[in-house]
């Protein structure tokens, strides 16, 4: 980001915005209480007030401080809930998915995928290994190198979109399909490579204990 430059509404984070009054005045709600975790509420409501013509500047000498302690399993957990919400704005505003269609790609590639998708699976195979993901994580919290950074942006990014499938397919005869998709073409690749650039016997050992003999062969 650049001093002075103009950005759309996904950088409409209320942890450290300044609006004029006039945007918020005329506004019949401002937070759309739909959105009942704390995600994309800021973003909604930048969506909307765009349309009235908001323009958000960048101003780096502007600083706000926050600290939020997470652990793997709350940032996980934070970023499931994430995913749920982002399903919510594009829900109510469609036009959102010309610039969230991150979501969308992804979504369309599993679809792609779902006529061969093997016809016998555990139902709760998917959810244990995204568990097992997460402890996996979890142990490796002090590892400060990039392979171990790697991981933790894949789990992440995994446990975000995992909300955002859920939100989409909950009620829906495919959805589990869809989650054991989302395992073999997104965790189980990152559980591989994570395997494969470890140098660490003991380390890797770590990873049959979590239960992941079938994402290394």
């Amino acid at each position: 980001m650049k001093e002075g430059d103009t950005y759309d509404f996904r950088h409409f984070y209320t942890c450290n915005i300044s609006v004029k009054r006039d945007f918020l005045f005329y506004e019949t709600k401002w937070f759309d209480t739909d959105f009942i975790y704390a995600a994309f509420e800021d973003v909604e409501l930048g969506y909307r007030l765009s349309k009235k013509g908001l323009e958000i500047v960048y101003q780096p000498q502007i600083l706000g401080y926050h600290y939020h302690y997470h652990t793997s399993w709350s940032f996980s957990k934070r970023q499931y809930k994430s995913g749920v919400m982002s399903y919510l704005l594009i829900k109510k505003h469609p036009g959102t998915i010309c610039v969230l269609n991150a979501q969308v790609k992804r979504l369309f590639n599993l679809l792609l995928h779902l006529p061969f998708a093997q016809k016998s699976y555990s139902v709760d195979f998917e959810e244990r290994m995204w568990k097992n993901a997460i402890r996996l994580i979890s142990y490796f919290e002090s590892y400060p190198n990039k392979t171990v950074d790697y991981l933790f942006l894949k789990v992440l990014d995994y446990s975000y979109y995992n909300g955002f499938i859920d939100a989409l397919f909950k009620e829906k005869s495919i959805h589990s399909k869809i989650r054991y998709i989302h395992y073999k073409q997104y965790l189980r690749p990152a559980i591989k490579y994570f395997y494969r650039e470890i140098a660490n016997e003991d380390d890797k050992k770590i990873l049959l204990q979590h239960g992941f003999g079938d994402a290394i062969v």
